[in-house]
């Protein structure tokens, strides 16, 4: 693939390329003419002299009118400069058709009674080689422009990515630090563990979550641990559940994606309004395809605070978007006791 990238980006072979094949068309109707008696050198060599005329007006157009005047939409000068040059080059044809025929003297006397016939025909040769390369040209600046647009798209969306994952590591690292802090507040001896799960949780966020995608047995290993520290602080005032079916070997996933939905559980599931409150998470794979389930508790009286959202579910929203085009399906509903996430993905 880089030997052609590379082969390609030299423009002296895009000309050479158009010349040899207008060359091999030509030489071919010769052949292929029952009337034509001359030898192939013969032929080549006519052939060869015809592009002479020809190449002035294409190369002057190429290099000169397209990215002077076509390209920056001077439409009218254009075209005026164009024809001039065409008219310009339609003598030197007539002087090569001369030095090629057989019998110049002949052919002197048939230009003189059919001049109209002869300039058109010359017209026609040297407008057909110009309209030729410059849809060749036209067509190379629009793939040109193209593959810049697909380049900088992928270049934005990558970028955009990165945003969006860089704004949920803080926000998941403050709550896990929360956790830590209320833990050795209390001087409590399972704080010794809840450090070894933080540093893991650490561990993946830093050293595996930069990769577009991540074994789903770990992504599932960073929220058990994250479950664990919830149960660790919450205590009994949670009913923390994870129940987990289906085969998650081999299978990858974007990193991140489910700690938002689970953070949001707790932020909106947990608090002095509900009581005893519950986080029930459901994940099932069959196969590539994936489907979460994260139910919380809620309080019954309508307060903004209430509300599911958060910077972390609105970004992971966005990426969804950007991962996982028409390959997901999210819905979070309310119901009268509580709020639920229902996430459908193919890891395809």
């Amino acid at each position: 693939m880089n030997f052609w990238n590379s082969l390609f980006k030299r423009r002296w072979l895009y000309h050479i390329a158009y010349w040899a094949t207008i060359f091999i068309f030509y030489i071919t109707i010769f052949s292929l003419d029952p009337e034509n008696d001359k030898s192939y050198a013969t032929n080549a060599k006519q052939i060869l002299l015809s592009f002479v005329p020809l190449m002035p007006p294409v190369y002057f157009n190429l290099l000169f009118l397209i990215p002077n005047y076509l390209f920056r939409k001077k439409y009218l000068q254009y075209a005026v400069l164009l024809t001039l040059t065409v008219l310009v080059c339609v003598p030197i044809v007539f002087v090569i058709w001369h030095a090629l025929s057989d019998n110049p003297q002949e052919f002197a006397e048939e230009f003189n009674d059919n001049r109209l016939v002869y300039f058109i025909i010359a017209v026609f040769n040297i407008g057909m080689s110009i309209v030729i390369t410059t849809g060749l040209k036209l067509a190379k600046r629009w793939f040109n422009q193209q593959q810049r647009n697909r380049e900088l798209q992928n270049k934005n969306l990558q970028t955009e990515l990165n945003f969006l994952k860089s704004q949920v590591n803080p926000h998941f690292l403050f709550n896990t630090l929360n956790n830590l802090y209320s833990l050795t507040l209390q001087k409590d001896d399972r704080a010794p563990d809840t450090v070894l799960k933080l540093s893991g949780m650490m561990r993946y966020m830093l050293y595996e979550c930069n990769e577009p995608q991540v074994l789903l047995e770990k992504e599932v290993n960073c929220v058990k641990n994250y479950l664990d520290l919830e149960k660790i602080r919450q205590g009994d005032r949670c009913d923390i559940q994870f129940n987990l079916k289906g085969d998650l070997n081999g299978q990858q996933i974007a990193p991140l994606l489910f700690i938002p939905f689970i953070e949001n559980s707790f932020k909106h599931g947990v608090n002095n309004q509900i009581g005893t409150g519950f986080v029930h998470i459901d994940l099932e794979v069959n196969g590539k395809d994936l489907e979460l389930k994260v139910t919380n508790g809620k309080s019954k009286q309508k307060e903004p605070s209430s509300q599911p959202g958060g910077i972390g579910l609105k970004n992971v929203k966005r990426r969804l978007d950007l991962i996982y085009p028409k390959k997901h399906i999210l819905n979070i509903q309310e119901q009268n006791d509580a709020f639920e996430v229902d996430l459908k993905l193919d890891l395809s």
